[in-house]
């Protein structure tokens, strides 16, 4: 299993790195199932998260 926390905002690099790269030297080292689970933004549901909570804690600046 590998985790990038880091990331809630993929980009190229990261897509590359861990969808492409990782999942062929997963198989060649004998790995059989490589799962990628997109990243938190792919989803309208995590957008409109974002949005409520952006506008939920703006609130102080206004």
């Amino acid at each position: 299993m590998v985790i990038a926390p880091g990331f809630f905002s993929d980009c190229l690099e990261t897509i590359d790195e861990l969808k492409l790269q990782l999942a062929d030297s997963f198989r060649k080292h004998g790995g059989e199932e490589y799962v990628y689970v997109p990243c938190l933004n792919d989803s309208t549901e995590a957008i409109d998260i974002l949005e409520s909570l952006s506008r939920k804690h703006i609130q102080c600046f206004l």
